[in-house]
């Protein structure tokens, strides 16, 4: 089977799918998440790269497989993939980055939003996981109104690590009211060390 689908893999490259791409990358993207193939992963990427954003739904399990399975070694790599991506693929790639950052990636994904937090919550919230200081300082100042998009202040606080966020995050505890609810749903894909601490601290 592994020798059967990178036979596969090679003629998607070459341009030669024996059945319909769209089809051929969806089994692809389901098979290789569940064997480990560093090999096959580098070329589905780089295949990734050369469909480009024109193809976006044809390579979207690709994106999947990459985000799941990808890992240290792939770095150079997975930042070549987010700098190919459009901003919603950006949105859901950003959170490999948490996991594996590099300043291209924080750069790239600092492009991309700007300060327009709200618009573009996914990769906000990925700045938020690595700490970004201008976008907690944006969350804190959007607590102080009532705006659409305070959701996104509260779930930034929740999943920035450091003394700041942690300091924000115990003030919002304390007051209690509507805003634990963003607040537990923010710390749900929090990777920190305080995400058990400030959920007791809710819990009680």
């Amino acid at each position: 089977a592994r020798t059967f689908m990178s036979d596969l893999v090679a003629a998607l490259r070459a341009g030669k799918p024996p059945v319909e791409a769209s089809a051929l990358l969806l089994a692809a993207g389901a098979y290789y998440e569940k064997i480990a193939d560093p090999n096959a992963l580098t070329a589905l990427a780089e295949l990734y790269i050369s469909l480009g954003r024109q193809q976006k739904d044809t390579r979207w399990p690709i994106m999947w497989l990459l985000i799941k399975r990808a890992d240290a070694s792939h770095q150079a790599l997975m930042e070549r993939v987010l700098a190919s991506a459009d901003d919603e693929e950006a949105g859901r790639l950003a959170a490999w980055f948490v996991s594996h950052p590099s300043t291209a990636s924080r750069r790239e994904l600092e492009r991309r939003v700007g300060t327009n937090y709200g618009e573009h919550h996914e990769m906000a919230l990925a700045l938020a996981g690595l700490g970004d200081a201008a976008l907690l300082a944006w969350a804190k100042k959007a607590l102080s109104t009532t705006g659409e998009h305070r959701w996104v202040a509260l779930y930034a606080i929740a999943r920035a690590p450091g003394k700041d966020a942690d300091a924000l995050a115990r003030a919002v505890i304390q007051r209690g009211g509507e805003d634990m609810v963003s607040l537990i749903q923010g710390y749900a894909e929090a990777r920190h060390a305080l995400v058990d601490k400030r959920l007791a601290d809710i819990g009680r």
